[in-house]
């Protein structure tokens, strides 16, 4: 089993994919891309793609992945698009609160791992969240 620590580095260094990985990734992508069009569909294939590969979980996608799986996602449905939090933001937030996240913007509705169906606001992201809540 490997510690939150491991677990970490491994979602952080999927930027940087080993080749052996990065083969898995790829056709796991692939895969996806071959049966399946919905998006709350693909971001569930996407986390047991993860599970899979990166032993990793939805909640530690977010914690260093989350941009690596939004420009999956993005690459998966056309029209989406990714970008951090604070891109959203307005003069009545404290965009720095929501700058740490990536998440995909599709059909006026917010996604990350952890939010396979969506959230019209993107402050209900379960991530931001936490942040802007402290």
């Amino acid at each position: 089993m490997k510690t939150n620590e491991e677990k970490i580095y491994l979602a952080r260094a999927v930027c940087v994919r080993h080749p052996s990985v990065k083969e898995d990734h790829n056709a796991g992508i692939e895969s996806i891309r071959a049966n399946h069009s919905n998006i709350t569909q693909i971001i569930k294939k996407l986390v047991e793609l993860y599970e899979k590969i990166y032993e990793i979980d939805a909640y530690h996608i977010n914690c260093g992945s989350c941009e690596n799986f939004a420009n999956d996602v993005v690459e998966l449905v056309p029209d989406a698009e990714a970008d951090w939090g604070d891109a959203w933001t307005n003069e009545k937030d404290d965009a720095f609160l929501y700058a740490y996240h990536c998440i995909v913007r599709y059909n006026e509705k917010f996604y990350d791992s952890q939010h396979p169906h969506g959230v019209r606001n993107f402050r209900r992201i379960s991530a931001l969240l936490i942040e802007s809540s402290v």
